[in-house]
């Protein structure tokens, strides 16, 4: 839970939209990370996305800061030949307040509905 005193947003990614059998309609990803301030595990979760905004958590890890970076990569890059999507990252480490969250999330598309 990210609270902007001792919890912060990390780092993001969105997928690009794509479709399969189990979803006809599409479906996206969303990876998410919080870091706790001033030390601790950084937590990352992975929610589908499906069109209409229905988001389902598909897992979620903590890890330490000097493991982040390839948890992250393990994740982006399995979900990326796995589904034959592409990833924008999102650099959320600078965010101090909920505003500035909405703010940055809004301009990369994280509202955008399925196509």
């Amino acid at each position: 839970m990210i609270d902007f005193a001792t919890r912060f947003p990390h780092r993001y990614w969105l997928s690009s939209w794509t479709k399969d059998d189990q979803y006809p309609k599409g479906f996206r990803y969303k990876l998410l990370s919080t870091r706790p301030e001033p030390t601790g595990l950084i937590e990352f979760v992975v929610v589908l996305e499906e069109p209409g905004g229905i988001e389902t958590e598909v897992n979620r890890v903590e890890v330490s800061a000097p493991a982040f970076e390839k948890t992250a990569t393990l994740y982006v890059d399995g979900l990326s030949e796995s589904g034959n999507l592409m990833f924008f990252a999102v650099d959320l480490t600078r965010c101090r307040t909920a505003e500035d969250l909405e703010r940055i999330v809004s301009d990369a598309g994280w509202y955008e509905p399925a196509p």
